[in-house]
């Protein structure tokens, strides 16, 4: 590095002389240019010094110090690596605990003796190797990255806890988001809680009760807000909640399997867990795959589930999801032995998700891929593959596919099945497909109950839209009329029914039907802009309904009646249908059919009788003469040669 030089100046000595104490311009400038050169020589003195300093002997002796002297292990250690060493978290391979990973030696304690040295919050791992092992239970949150390595009978249990300390709730409304505490607040914002009450949930099984995993909003002495919104109400029972210490843990990059004819219970189970993930796994030969019970915000994630041995025990499931909140079931593909994914426990089971995923059971078990228990509430299912289903409360399907599975014709083939027994409190039993492929359905009022006495009497709503392969049949139905209403509109029929017994409004609305709709002992049903493509039977086959509105429809294949009234029916409505007879040739080809014992027939005749398309196209069944009125006259039809006769009576 090179001195500055001083600074240097030339005059011109013609400028005008002051006669003042003013500075000429010459005085000006000579002392701006001393201090210049003032600043020049402390430069060069800066430069001489750097020119002539060894700085990296100087370096080297200053770090010497502070390794001596301990002051640059305190600088790494918790200053500049703090940060970082808090955010990796160590692992512990068990093959450094003296794992082998043969398959044939027991390898349970090596595993257990990582895990005791693992902290909380930290990953035991593996050499990719396979593992015999015995059930590990673990009371706290230990991650487990397998590291492909393939795990043989042993299962891996994960236990969170549930205080012993409880506060008894006063009377909780339905859909509400907050609980009442009594003046008796133990909790506070963020934690996860059990509710539980003595009041029975859902009748079918007595321990379905009212209750299930919450999550704190806020609190006061008086009340503490949860989520989600309760699905019940309780008045008269004891309902208490409970704090949960949860565990939060990942396992991931496994494989489960068993090599004994008795089946381990589960390959990873879960209790009293929060926001637990089991993903890039695969699955066989465990009776229940993956299970999680009282859980938060669990989720499932690109795992396979090989199809289980049949001489297993009956109950083998893929995901079993008992008595937990919010789960999400992402990207799994597999067939288990009874049901792949299985929904319940004891209080309520809220609001699974399943998306992306295949799901089938095997061909002899005959059984559902989902089987949902019922007090299972707000299921969605999203863009799955099903083979069979059957669905409880408040039950979502989203651009799916269904197919009959494996079950054998008189056992319901036909999928999916929904299970519309459930809770009484009315707005928690409805079930919505939209945009899906159902491949037949059975709505199930269920049979099976365990329990003497009342059933589930309120069946709740159906909405079907903008679906194909919709086959509706109306199964185990109870001696009851339960309410609720089966609404279908923009979609493919295959056939279907309607029966009060089950839904008291049933509506198909801007449809194309390939096989006929059975109106049975149906009140406040509509046929609406229904396109018949049918090359025999009947259209609209009509059997004890009352107030039944057919309107808009049409059809130009060669039905042998388009609309048959087989017995009585209360108020019937027709207007702008096209009940046309004898198309296509057809000989004994009928627009209309009343059929005997009809006497008790009401007709809108002002907004329908004249709309019938074409005459010969009203027939009385076995001579019988048909009654109809339009509320203040009666009418008797005859029929003749020539067409039908309508004459006041």
């Amino acid at each position: 590095m090179k001195n500055i030089q001083p600074l240097k100046v030339w005059l011109q000595h013609t400028l005008p002389t002051v006669y003042d104490d003013s500075l000429t311009y010459q005085d000006l400038l000579g002392k701006v240019l001393a201090k210049l050169n003032e600043v020049v020589e402390s430069q060069n003195y800066v430069i001489d010094f750097v020119n002539t300093v060894d700085f990296q002997e100087l370096v080297k002796n200053g770090l010497q110090d502070m390794v001596e002297d301990g002051t640059l292990a305190d600088l790494i250690n918790e200053v500049l690596f703090t940060e970082l060493r808090q955010s990796i978290k160590p692992y512990f391979c068990v093959d450094e605990f003296g794992a082998v990973g043969d398959g044939v030696t027991d390898d349970t304690a090596a595993f257990n003796a990582a895990i005791a040295a693992c902290p909380d919050g930290g990953t035991v791992t593996t050499k990719g190797k396979t593992y015999l092992i015995s059930d590990i239970t673990l009371n706290r949150s230990v991650n487990f990255d397998l590291n492909g390595a393939t795990i043989i009978n042993g299962q891996l249990i994960f236990n969170g806890s549930l205080s012993t300390q409880t506060v008894t709730l006063g009377a909780i409304s339905a859909d509400s988001a907050y609980v009442p505490l009594n003046g008796a607040n133990i909790f506070e914002s963020g934690d996860i809680v059990f509710m539980t009450s003595s009041e029975n949930f859902q009748p079918m099984r007595t321990y379905y009760k009212k209750g299930g995993v919450y999550r704190i909003t806020y609190t006061t002495d008086e009340q503490c807000g949860i989520i989600p919104s309760t699905v019940f109400s309780t008045q008269t029972g004891t309902t208490t909640l409970a704090k949960i210490s949860p565990v939060t843990v990942g396992i991931k990059n496994g494989k489960f399997t068993s090599n004994t004819p008795t089946y381990p219970i589960s390959g990873v189970r879960i209790n009293y867990g929060a926001h637990c993930i089991v993903e890039n796994c695969q699955f066989e030969k465990r009776a229940i795959e993956v299970y999680f019970t009282y859980c938060y915000g669990n989720t499932v994630r690109n795992c396979v589930f090989s199809e289980n041995n049949d001489n297993a025990a009956a109950s083998i499931y893929g995901v079993d999801v008992a008595t937990c909140t919010y789960t999400l079931i992402d990207h799994i593909t597999g067939r288990a032995g009874q049901h792949m994914i299985t929904t319940g426990g004891w209080e309520c089971c809220l609001y699974t998700t399943v998306r992306d995923s295949e799901l089938c059971s095997i061909a002899t078990k005959q059984t559902y891929a989902i089987a949902e228990h019922e007090n299972a509430v707000g299921t969605t299912l999203d863009n799955c593959y099903v083979e069979t289903c059957m669905s409880a409360l408040n039950f979502r399907a989203v651009n799916c596919t269904f197919t009959g599975g494996n079950l054998p014709q008189g056992q319901y083939r036909q999928a999916p099945v929904i299970s519309i027994s459930g809770e009484t409190d009315v707005g928690f039993n409805n079930t919505w497909f939209d945009n899906c492929d159902l491949g037949g359905l059975v709505i199930n009022t269920r049979s099976d109950t365990q329990v003497s006495g009342a059933y589930g009497t309120y069946c709740g709503n159906v909405y079907i839209n903008n679906c194909t392969g919709v086959t509706l049949a109306i199964a185990n139905t109870r001696n009851v009329n339960t309410g609720g209403e089966l609404i279908v509109t923009n979609s493919y029929l295959e056939g279907g029914s309607a029966n009060s017994v089950v839904f008291d409004k049933t509506v198909f609305k801007n449809c194309t039907s390939k096989a006929n709709i059975d109106v049975m002992n149906a009140k406040d049903a509509v046929i609406d802009s229904v396109y018949f493509d049918m090359t025999s039977g009947v259209w609209v086959s009509v059997t004890t309904a009352d107030n039944l509105r057919i309107i808009n429809c049409w059809g130009l294949s060669g039905a042998s009646q388009c609309l048959y009234v087989r017995t009585s029916v209360g108020v019937l409505y027709l207007c702008n249908n096209q009940f046309v007879a004898q198309i296509y040739g057809k000989a004994n080809s009928i627009g209309v059919l009343i059929g005997s014992n009809n006497t008790g027939i009401t007709w809108n005749r002002a907004n329908g009788f004249q709309h019938l398309a074409l005459e010969n196209t009203l027939q009385s069944d076995n001579a019988y003469h048909a009654y109809i009125s339009d509320g203040t006259n009666n009418y008797e039809v005859k029929v003749s040669s020539t067409g039908f006769v309508v004459s006041q009576i």
